[in-house]
């Protein structure tokens, strides 16, 4: 097997380990100002999970795993697996707030086995690195999954 093969195999069986968490949603989001990485991960990132918060009963925290990728422009944009935040988000309201505030983004829910999961890994090591909430690194490194 080539090694790009053993690499998109590894990919895979990463991405796969990621099952065992209870997914809600899937988001996109495409910065409208051409941002910097830096920028996109500690401003855009907080503004579009300010905007998720606001629409939770207590603004509390949320779980995620984020993907950032280099979009063909140059320009860094997120997908992201989000839970903790319950059945009930207004995504219509949140994807207005988020294309007035960062640009366009998409944000639906979560479906298993729909491909999402496995699309947030699909260039990882090519460019794009992931960022996992505290919580879910626990939650992936204590699971009976990680050792195999």
């Amino acid at each position: 097997m080539s090694s790009s093969g053993q690499i998109k195999i590894a990919r895979q069986q990463f991405a796969d380990s990621f099952n065992i968490i209870p997914w809600e949603y899937f988001v996109t989001i495409t910065y409208a100002k051409k941002p910097t990485l830096d920028w996109a991960d500690n401003k855009g990132w907080p503004i579009f999970c300010n905007i998720i918060r606001d629409q939770l009963p207590h603004r509390h925290r949320f779980d995620f795993i984020r993907a950032t990728e280099q979009h063909k422009s140059g320009y860094p944009h997120h997908h992201a697996l989000i839970t903790g935040v319950g059945p009930t988000l207004n995504c219509d309201k949140i994807q207005r707030k988020c294309f007035t505030a960062l640009g366009r983004m998409n944000i639906q829910p979560f479906i298993l086995n729909g491909g999402a999961l496995r699309y947030c890994f699909k260039r990882l090591g090519e460019g794009s690195y992931l960022t996992v909430s505290r919580s879910i690194k626990k939650r992936i490194v204590g699971s009976p999954q990680a050792g195999s």
